[in-house]
């Protein structure tokens, strides 16, 4: 499939709202903007750092599945060979 976008064909339902033909943000949009609640840089900073923490942590316990699932299914292996070999 491909987009034909700026290649000069007419949109097929053009837009036709309130914010037709306006460049700049107004005074209302600016309030509605400033009003809205955002983290503040420190939240941020705080969330990435315990983010951080977290994914030291399971790459921590990932490490240590790198041998000890390899070590299960080997064991597993080894003791159904036997139960085979003893009938």
């Amino acid at each position: 499939m491909r987009c034909n976008f700026g290649e000069g064909q007419a949109a097929t339902k053009p837009y036709s709202g309130p914010y037709q033909d306006k460049l700049e943000l107004g005074p209302e949009e600016i309030e509605v903007i400033a009003e809205r609640e955002g983290m503040a840089l420190s939240e941020v900073m705080t969330t990435l750092q315990s983010l951080s923490k977290n994914v030291a942590a399971l790459a921590s316990e990932m490490s240590t599945f790198k041998w000890v699932v390899p070590l299960i299914v080997t064991i597993g292996i080894a003791v159904i060979a036997m139960i085979v070999a003893l009938k």
